[in-house]
């Protein structure tokens, strides 16, 4: 929904503009400030009118003149402030043709509002429900094939004892028991709907496996004494599984080629076009339209932005949120960061069954969603229609494409595959601001590019920098640009005036310019091989008496950092930091040389990794004892991963216990001494994951259920004198997992032991999983334990693997 993007991504490069030191001087405070006025009524107004439906012809051609004048409004803002950039100077702005034009808009606004308001003075009250016709390949008799088990329950739901009034909701994605309908029973693509009816329950449906889809999909193209032929079984199933387990899709495609050519050829045909047919199904296919029609007005752009993934995507919920705030589409709330609003609307969608639920992290957090490949055709063709989204072909030319303002490379067409002239070309494309897609030379100069997300650029990284405007930059780098790319860094990274991510991956180490310190809008900066940071400029050297980078949450991963007082100054809301310490430093240095007991003032700080390298070998053991043994560990932190030599003793694991947020520990090669744990009860409250490696000291682990009471999964490697894993670990009633590698025979049969004392308590929650080198030792282990009733589990793995 192009008006609603446009005008909150206007509102936020003013937002930008004001904060900036430099910036800020080309335009009149004033006139941003009414600007910013114009901008919002009209934000409300766009609000307020999807939030009762679907829209009409009428407004939709207005807000088609609200996206432009937003459009041309940002072109002209956004032009200035490069201009100003690339000239290193400072002139003025004035606005006032801008404002009349958004003054313009907002009459007609005004006066269409008051058109509708005589218009419905005039017809009185109606009552409409909206729903979309039924078709004959979903008319007819229909039967729940699939859902047995969900039928049962429903069953025993509605007949049950239950004297008070009970409401039953049945929650799902659009597509899913389908015409249906019932005075009693409620179907919603809505998570969070039932608890508006004071349903204590509700039933969750699910997409059909391999098996309901197949069987399902007969159903629909076979009469009932009928079986499919032999030779249409494979490329049938194959129909089926693309389905993706949708009954809607399978019911439409079932019941188009019932009417068709029976041949191995034609079947073949519908499997390789699946996309092209739909589109012809498109009246079967509204019931899933509505999902989009009826999304807040907040929520278009962003659920119209998943086409940008390809299909079968694992879309990593941290990029998408970066993506979303670097576009623009997340407004501002002074009560809430913006990453934290987008969260919200991740879940918004993910309740609505838009997005569906990827991997989990280790503390059972969303790590990736993913989208259905037909959602994700539905929501291509507003975005294409709205000119929201450009999905680029090989045919197409530069003036054709100049005046998009995203482009997406698909997956099998990249910006290398265009002819060699128009690539080389490198005429302006004036407007786009965003780039994306797998990545190659890039055909253009994007004068106010915001977004470059790519695999990699056969670009220099001074040429991407040279586009001011960048908001978010991801891409790979070749060892032969190793030394453009530090002189990139320093000679053309300060010129990105209003940068939030920057995202290199390449081999090899970098060094940042000072000027890093003066990117207020700086979010996330990670550079995969590690960068160096230098010191901040002391504040009396400076003008600007030191910014301050608040917005900074994302840090890694980081050099030989030095936390002076300086530097945690300038970056009080760290949310992840990744710091290492390597081997070049000088044999004097120590870890109070770098500050590390500063660590604590990072009360924001939620996720650390630490690696004291060669850090902790310097200076004289008694003081690197004394520093660790103390140091003190901000309260916020979640997630912590230390990697060094006799970083600690085991009783020293006690400082790391008591914070009450901890959810995830990893604990590197012989990072702790000694040869006896001792848990303290009270400690490690929250603990979820616990992966320990190559602690080859540990021969005595003294602990139970109550030292971990909440732990989900255990990782032990390397662990060669370990006796045994204590019994009580295995009463830990949330425990799913025990992993080990490489550890002692006798730790390895403790946990064999574990698995069928939990078995015999009926406990079929718990998996243990064995790595070892080779498959003889698989063998031999077998052997060893066959007398154990848990030999022969499905919740026992034993396998060979290298892979620790």
């Amino acid at each position: 929904m192009a008006a609603y993007a446009a005008l909150v991504s206007l509102i936020n490069v003013l937002d930008h503009i004001q904060i900036h030191p430099r910036i800020s001087n080309c335009f009149d405070k004033g006139q941003m400030e009414s600007l910013s006025d114009h901008l919002n009524f009209l934000l409300d107004s766009v609000e307020i009118t999807h939030s009762r439906g679907v829209v009409s012809e009428e407004y939709e051609v207005l807000e088609g003149q609200i996206t432009s004048a937003a459009y041309s409004a940002e072109d002209v803002i956004e032009s200035h402030v490069v201009d100003q950039i690339h000239s290193g100077s400072i002139s003025f702005l004035d606005l006032q043709t801008v404002i009349q034009d958004m003054d313009y808009v907002k009459y007609k606004v005004v006066n269409f509002k008051e058109e509708r308001r005589f218009k419905d003075r005039q017809k009185g009250p109606t009552y409409s429900l909206h729903a979309p016709p039924i078709t004959s390949s979903c008319s007819g008799k229909s039967k729940m094939v699939g859902f047995d088990e969900e039928l049962s329950q429903l069953l025993d739901a509605l007949t049950g004892q239950q004297s008070s009034l009970q409401v039953i909701s049945i929650v799902g994605m659009g597509g899913i028991d389908n015409n249906n309908g019932s005075r009693i029973i409620l179907t919603t693509r809505l998570s969070n709907f039932a608890s508006h009816f004071g349903s204590s329950s509700y039933f969750s449906k699910k997409f059909l496996d391999e098996d309901r889809s197949w069987k399902l999909f007969c159903e629909k193209e076979f009469l009932e004494k009928e079986v499919c032929p032999r030779e249409l079984e494979k490329i049938g199933m194959k129909i089926a599984k693309k389905c993706k387990g949708l009954p809607l899709l399978i019911v439409v495609i079932g019941g188009l080629l019932r009417k068709s050519s029976r041949t191995q050829e034609y079947w073949e045909n519908i499997s390789e076009n699946m996309n092209s047919i739909l589109d012809s199904e498109e009246q079967n296919l509204d019931i899933l339209s509505l999902s989009y029609s009826h999304l807040p007005a907040h929520l278009k752009p962003c659920f119209l932005y998943l086409a940008i993934f390809p299909e079968d995507c694992d879309i990593r919920v941290t990029e998408l949120i970066k993506l979303w705030v670097a576009e623009g589409f997340i407004k501002p709330n002074k009560y809430q960061s913006l990453e934290k609003v987008a969260k919200e609307y991740v879940k918004d969608l993910v309740e609505r069954n838009l997005l569906l639920v990827g991997t989990l992290r280790l503390n059972g957090k969303m790590k990736t969603c993913t989208i259905h490949d037909l959602l994700r055709d539905l929501c291509l063709k507003p975005a294409q229609k709205e000119k929201f989204l450009y999905l680029i072909k090989l045919c197409d030319t530069q003036s054709g494409i100049h005046k998009e303002r995203r482009i997406l490379f698909p997956e099998k067409t990249t910006a290398i595959n265009w002819d060699s002239s128009l690539s080389h070309n490198h005429e302006p494309a004036p407007v786009t601001r965003s780039l994306l897609g797998k990545g190659g030379r890039l055909p253009f100069k994007f004068r106010l590019l915001r977004v470059l997300s790519v695999d990699y650029a056969d670009t220099s990284l001074n040429d991407i920098f040279e586009q001011v405007n960048l908001r978010y930059v991801w891409t790979n780098y070749s060892y032969a640009e190793r030394d453009h790319i530090h002189r990139a860094l320093h000679l053309s990274l300060y010129l990105l005036w209003n940068v939030q991510t920057l995202k290199i991956g390449g081999t090899e180490t970098l060094v940042a310019p000072s000027e890093i310190w003066s990117m207020p809008q700086l979010r996330h900066f990670e550079f995969d091989n590690g960068i160096y940071l230098p010191d901040p400029p002391l504040r009396s050297e400076q003008n600007d008496d030191g910014i301050v980078l608040k917005n900074l949450h994302t840090l890694k991963k980081v050099m030989n950092l030095k936390l002076s007082e300086e530097v945690c100054t300038r970056i009080p809301n760290v949310k992840i930091l990744k710091i290492k310490y390597i081997e070049d430093l000088a044999v004097t240095e120590s870890a109070c040389d770098y500050c590390l007991y500063t660590i604590g003032r990072f009360d924001k700080l939620e996720s650390l990794y630490c690696d004291f390298g060669n850090l902790s070998m310097s200076g004289n053991t008694p003081e690197k004892t004394s520093l660790l043994r103390n140091l003190k560990f901000p309260t916020s932190l979640q997630r912590l991963t230390l990697e060094s030599s006799y970083v600690l003793d085991w009783e020293e694991l006690s400082a790391i216990g008591s914070l009450p947020n901890l959810e995830i520990l990893k604990l590197g090669s012989d990072s702790v001494r000694g040869s006896e744990w001792n848990p303290v009860e009270g400690e490690f409250l929250r603990l979820k994951y616990l992966l320990i490696n190559y602690c080859t000291e540990l021969k005595h682990w003294n602990a139970e259920s109550v030292h971990f009471p909440v732990l989900e999964s255990l990782v032990l490697n390397g662990f060669m004198q370990l006796d045994e894993i204590p019994s009580g670990i295995g009463e830990i009633s949330t425990l799913a997992l025990i992993q080990m590698c490489y550890c002692s025979q006798t730790a390895l049969v403790s946990a064999i032991r574990i698995l069928e004392e939990q078995e015999s308590l009926e406990n079929d929650y718990l998996r243990v999983r064995i790595q070892f080198w080779s498959n003889k030792e698989v063998e031999r282990f077998k052997e060893k334990v066959a007398s154990f009733e848990s030999s022969e589990s499905n919740n026992l793995q034993l396998v060979c693997s290298v892979y620790l």
